[in-house]
């Protein structure tokens, strides 16, 4: 039987002594990422880029387009649909052999999870056969709750999941499982002696107050290389090729098993990647009520700039609204009618004298 595979947002880090990179914060030994920014107004996607500086950049990429980050922040991420086989390659370097410890991690949005054979939904993905020279991925599997059934498939119990060359971290059937729709920090960290995964949400207004591993497992064996292509959203198998639906907003690999102090300082980062000394300076005190909202939603904060632009996206990152607001002694009050919004999830972006604020807020009917 083909052995189901785990699930791992993260990329790779090697012990190669060639170009490694400063992560955004400090974080060495970064040795690829992909942030899925597009430019303004971008829809089709041709190229993914590797901004780490290390020129691991796609080659090939088939049927993504451009979508919404997390806070619905428009030309922020990356959209993948099974449906029309979406998927980026990006070739083999010096850089992507990683031969001893590997950080992979990402921030995603499963749609819909894999329900084909094997049932593995793909992040990250270097070889065609598990557990073989130089193969590392990252995936989502609903394996470990059903003994690795290939033909039994459940969307509601899936876990990140990781494999690293010979030495694999899998069917861990206690850990917590990620839902369809929802944002996720995930991530999975080798250090040739111990791996752990990270499945952290993303959504709401705070962050995680206390950041760790959902598991944490003794894991010892050698990494290996291989020839393959690195590749996102996809196995390039055509009989598993455990297709990825949903919404990327950052995929890195790091040659090194990062710490649970040096990830935390990755998710703060990227959960605050917006925000800025200027946001604090300009826009203050920002609080939104009731939320959830029925009919009105009012928004009141301080600001250090006499007129704002006030916008509202959907989930799909879809703009609704666009409107200046003033403010009156630097204090902004304003009231938005949401009557004729559908129950959701939606994002309020604030744009005060170059700063930019996001808050979310819920419709209910």
């Amino acid at each position: 039987m083909f052995r189901k595979l785990l699930p791992l947002f993260a990329l790779c880090f090697t012990t190669y002594t060639q170009a490694q990179t400063l992560y955004p914060g400090g974080i060495p030994n970064c040795i690829a990422r992909y942030d899925m920014n597009t430019a303004a107004g971008t829809t089709s996607v041709t190229n993914v880029a590797d901004v780490s500086g290390n020129g691991n950049n796609s080659y090939s990429v088939n049927n993504i387009s451009a979508g919404a980050d997390f806070r619905g922040v428009p030309n922020k991420s990356i959209l993948f649909d099974a449906n029309l086989e979406s998927g980026i390659r990006i070739a083999t370097s010096a850089t992507l052999e990683t031969t001893n410890q590997i950080t992979m991690l990402a921030v995603v949005r499963i749609d819909s999870f894999y329900a084909g054979t094997c049932q593995n939904t793909c992040i990250l993905n270097k070889g065609t056969v598990d557990l073989t020279p130089g193969n590392y991925y990252m995936r989502l599997s609903d394996n470990p709750t059903d003994h690795d059934n290939c033909f039994a498939y459940d969307a509601t119990t899936h876990q990140a999941q990781g494999v690293f060359g010979s030495a694999y971290y899998y069917d861990q059937p206690n850990i917590p499982y990620v839902p369809e729709g929802k944002w996720y920090f995930v991530a999975v960290a080798y250090d040739g002696a111990e791996a752990r995964i990270y499945e952290i949400p993303l959504e709401g207004d705070g962050e995680e107050e206390i950041f760790a591993p959902v598991s944490t497992y003794p894991v010892s064996g050698g990494m290996g290389s291989n020839s393959y292509d690195l590749t996102i959203g996809m196995m390039p198998l055509s009989t598993h090729p455990y297709w990825f639906t949903g919404a990327m907003d950052e995929v890195a690999l790091f040659d090194r098993g990062l710490s649970n102090s040096e990830l935390s300082g990755v998710y703060r980062y990227l959960r605050n990647a917006t925000l800025s000394v200027a946001d604090v300076a300009a826009i203050d005190e920002m609080v939104t009520y009731p939320n959830p909202a029925t009919n009105v939603l009012n928004l009141q904060c301080k600001l250090n700039a006499s007129t704002a632009q006030l916008e509202v996206y959907n989930a799909m990152g879809q703009k609704l609204l666009a409107e200046n607001v003033t403010t009156t002694g630097g204090n902004l009050q304003y009231s938005m009618n949401t009557s004729n919004l559908p129950a959701g999830i939606y994002t309020l972006k604030l744009t005060a004298g170059g700063a930019v604020k996001t808050m979310r807020f819920t419709v209910q009917r």
